[in-house]
C-alpha cells in the first residue's frame, strides 16, 4: 500500500490548503517589487532547478513551501520533485521505502537518525511529488553525516580512502565571498584551522547535494530544493555548486524566505535589500510576517 493512504492524505491536504498570513509578500530580489505566486511561478521554466531556503522547524515556512508548491504544480503539468537537506544520498532507498508504504513512519525516522526537528513540518513536500504526478520523486541529496563530521574534527587528509569515494567528484571548497560570510555567521569559531575544516564540511553539504540534484534529475523535469537559508542567500553556496557543475543559469531560480517578525521598519528594509557586495539575497523573496 502506498503512503497516500487515507490518514496520510488527509494530513497531507491539512497543510497543503493552509493559509500564509495576510501580511505575507512575495517580492523580486532584485528591486523589492511585489509580484503574485501566480505570477513568480509563471517565471519558473519547466527542468528548472528551485533552490527554496528556510529557516528549519518553523510551521510558517513550511506552509509557505507548501503553498509554493501547489502553486507550482497548477502552473506545470510534468513532474516536479523534491530535493530535501535533511536526508543522505546514501539512505535514498529508506525514503523510497517510506514513500511506497513499505516501511513504516516511525521505522523510518528512526532509520535515517531524524533529529529533534518536527517532522510534520515536511512530510507534505515530501509527499508532494507523487501526489502531483506518477513519476513525481523525493530525494535526500545531503552527505553522510559521518563523512561531514570527519572532516569538520580532523579535515581532509583524515578520510579513508573508502570515504573519500563518498566526496562529489571534482569537489571544491565554497569561494571566498562565501567563506568570509560563513567566517562571520559563526564568530566563534577563531582558530583557523577550526574555521576552515568546519567551512570544507559546510562545502561538502553544497557540493554533495549539487552532484546528487544534477544526477537525479531528469533534463525537462523541474526540481524543488529545500534547504537551509544560509546555503542559498546570496548563492555562494548550493547555487554556485550547481551552476559551477554546468546547469545553465537561465534555469537556477533562488528563493529566499525572510523572516521579519519582530524588527523594526529599518531593520526590514536592510534584510530584504541587496547587499553592496553580494547582491541581491536571491532571485525572489518571500516573507514572514506577523
Amino acid at each position: 500500500m502506498r503512503i497516500s493512504n487515507l490518514v496520510l492524505s488527509i494530513a497531507f491536504l491539512s497543510i497543503f490548503f493552509c493559509t500564509i498570513s495576510a501580511n505575507a509578500k512575495v517580492l523580486r530580489g532584485s528591486d523589492g517589487s511585489e509580484l503574485t505566486l501566480a505570477q513568480l511561478v509563471s517565471e519558473v521554466p519547466e527542468g528548472a532547478i528551485v533552490v527554496l531556503g528556510e529557516r528549519h522547524d518553523d510551521p510558517s515556512i513550511a506552509a509557505q513551501q507548501v503553498n509554493f508548491l501547489k502553486a507550482l504544480g497548477q502552473a506545470q503539468a510534468g513532474p516536479i520533485h523534491v530535493g530535501m537537506e535533511f536526508f543522505e544520498w546514501p539512505s535514498q532507498n529508506l525514503l523510497d521505502a517510506y514513500l511506497a508504504g513499505s516501511l513504516k513512519e516511525a521505522d523510518f525516522l528512526s532509520q535515517v537518525r531524524w533529529g529533534k526537528t518536527n517532522f510534520a513540518h515536511y512530510r507534505a513536500q515530501l509527499l508532494f511529488p507523487q501526489e502531483h504526478h506518477p513519476l513525481g520523486k523525493a530525494w535526500g541529496l545531503n552527505a553522510p553525516r559521518a563523512l561531514a563530521s570527519r572532516i569538520s574534527r580532523n579535515g581532509m587528509e583524515s578520510l579513508t580512502p573508502e570515504e573519500r569515494a563518498q566526496l562529489p567528484p571534482d569537489f571544491t571548497r565554497g569561494n571566498a565571498g562565501y567563506f568570509r560570510r560563513f567566517a562571520a555567521e559563526v564568530g566563534h569559531v577563531t582558530d583557523p584551522l577550526k574555521l576552515e575544516r568546519f567551512f570544507l564540511a559546510q562545502s561538502l553539504w553544497d557540493d554533495s547535494m549539487a552532484w546528487q540534484a544534477l544526477a537525479r534529475k531528469p533534463a525537462s523535469d523541474t526540481l524543488v530544493i529545500v534547504i537551509g537559508e544560509f546555503h542559498v542567500k546570496f548563492g555562494g553556496g548550493l547555487p554556485d555548486r550547481i551552476q559551477a557543475r554546468g546547469f545553465p543559469a537561465d534555469k537556477l531560480i533562488t528563493i529566499s524566505q525572510v523572516d521579519l517578525r519582530g524588527l523594526s521598519e529599518e531593520e526590514k528594509r536592510q534584510e530584504l535589500a541587496p547587499d553592496p557586495e553580494f547582491g541581491a539575497r536571491a532571485g525572489y523573496l518571500f516573507t514572514i510576517e506577523e
